[in-house]
């Protein structure tokens, strides 16, 4: 991505990409591949219905074969700068949200989900055992030590409720830990199923406890947060559309997206479901108004002391039937909502999760040629790209993690809108 893509294409631009339309197929595919850019970032609003007459499905199928055509001609490179331009086009509208997973998270050192189910497990297995009463006392006395009558009477408080789970679902926790610890060919039925018996155990503390857990180590920096937190902007006025992102959707429980934008001197709403309706916390904002809406779907597990309690969490089987029953459902929902309205970016999520692939597949069918973008490591996996296609996705494959600070950098470098230049027709070729 050395070059900087022009961000929306002229009128004499989408005059030339409409009369090649109109010529077929092979004048279209000769234009695609004299101004690829161009004419696929054209293309892309022409099928999202953003100029020209409305496209019939067969007629939205004839534009995605040329584009396909297109752009298995062109190669990667300049397929990369048709894709920056168009991200760029939605984020210059305010139209652009970002959807993130664990995999922003673990940058910082928070464990993913996998992980976090393990160390659960763990914590089940070793609760109100000697070793955890003893770090117990620790860490209260440590806390308390200017009183220390005080750190006493807190410590024997603390430990009272530190009753062992039975010998017999420390050993069903044990052995669900050790099947899914170190492996990377678990199955999705396993993990939910570990994540089911963690939910179980803890009931109501729950929510405590995956606090605990997430914190429960040193946490570095994620200059990811910060990329994100520089593509926030003021809200505009009524009517008023300017560069900025629109939204994010996380499936974390963390604060790490609120620490950013506190830290970019940002205020936020965060959003988050009690007993299947949305409440807000405006946490670490402060008096500074609310310039980005950050939807915690899974459920919210901050650092600081939240002043709602009882909020849903989407982490056992249970969880995830309850918020993603049926249409009408929270989570269903405010994802539909998005995804059918604006273009969004995925970042750090694995898509293995079957309730999201679920979601992202109703897109095709609802809005034809309505694509979102996911930036994910690596090389193309066995998932085909039609499979990708297929769920409405362009994946911008990445080999370091530094490269999704260099995609939301670029996303966010739009100085405006500019028009590009007419597109050169080529000639006619026998």
């Amino acid at each position: 991505m050395n070059q900087d893509p022009p961000l929306v294409p002229s009128k004499t631009s989408l005059a030339a990409v409409e009369a090649a339309i109109n010529e077929g197929f092979i004048p279209l595919i000769r234009l695609g591949m004299a101004d690829p850019v161009r004419v696929l970032v054209a293309l892309d609003a022409k099928m999202r219905g953003l100029w020209g007459p409305a496209c019939s499905q067969e007629q939205i199928n004839w534009l995605m074969s040329a584009e396909t055509a297109i752009r298995r001609s062109v190669g990667r490179k300049r397929q990369s700068e048709a894709d920056l331009a168009i991200l760029r086009a939605a984020y210059a509208q305010g139209a652009l949200f970002l959807v993130v997973g664990a995999g922003v998270g673990q940058g910082a050192g928070l464990p993913g989900w996998k992980d976090l189910v393990v160390e659960m497990l763990d914590y089940v297995v070793t609760y109100g055992s000697d070793a955890h009463r003893q770090r117990v006392a620790t860490a209260t006395r440590t806390a308390l030590g200017f009183a220390p009558v005080t750190a006493e009477e807190r410590i024997a408080a603390e430990l009272r409720t530190l009753v062992p789970l039975s010998e017999e679902k420390r050993a069903a926790a044990a052995k669900l830990r050790d099947d899914l610890r170190g492996r990377t060919d678990y199955t999705t039925e396993q993990l939910m199923q570990a994540t089911q018996f963690a939910s179980d155990a803890f009931k109501e503390g729950f929510a405590d406890t995956i606090r605990e857990r997430l914190y429960a180590r040193p946490l570095g920096e994620n200059r990811a947060f910060a990329a994100m937190a520089s593509l926030v902007r003021p809200r505009g006025g009524p009517g008023e559309s300017q560069p900025r992102l629109s939204s994010i959707i996380t499936y974390n429980f963390d604060d790490f997206i609120e620490l950013g934008m506190v830290r970019a001197g940002h205020g936020y709403t965060a959003h988050c479901s009690r007993a299947g309706e949305w409440v807000q916390d405006r946490g670490m904002s402060g008096a500074r108004p609310s310039a980005i809406d950050i939807y915690h779907v899974h459920g919210f597990a901050p650092q600081y002391p939240l002043r709602i309690d009882r909020l849903d969490f989407v982490f056992s089987e249970a969880q995830y039937r309850k918020m993603y029953g049926d249409d009408a459902a929270l989570v269903t929902a405010t994802q539909r909502a998005f995804l059918q309205g604006s273009l969004g970016l995925l970042v750090g999520c694995s898509l293995t999760d079957e309730h999201a692939l679920s979601e992202l597949r109703a897109i095709p069918k609802a809005r034809p040629g309505w694509f979102h973008y996911a930036l994910m490591r690596g090389e193309p996996d066995t998932r085909s790209k039609e499979e990708y296609l297929k769920l409405g996705l362009r994946v911008l494959w990445f080999d370091e993690f530094g490269e999704i600070v260099d995609w939301l950098t670029r996303i966010g470098e739009v100085g405006g809108q500019r028009e590009q230049g007419e597109l050169s027709r080529p000639g006619v070729v026998d």
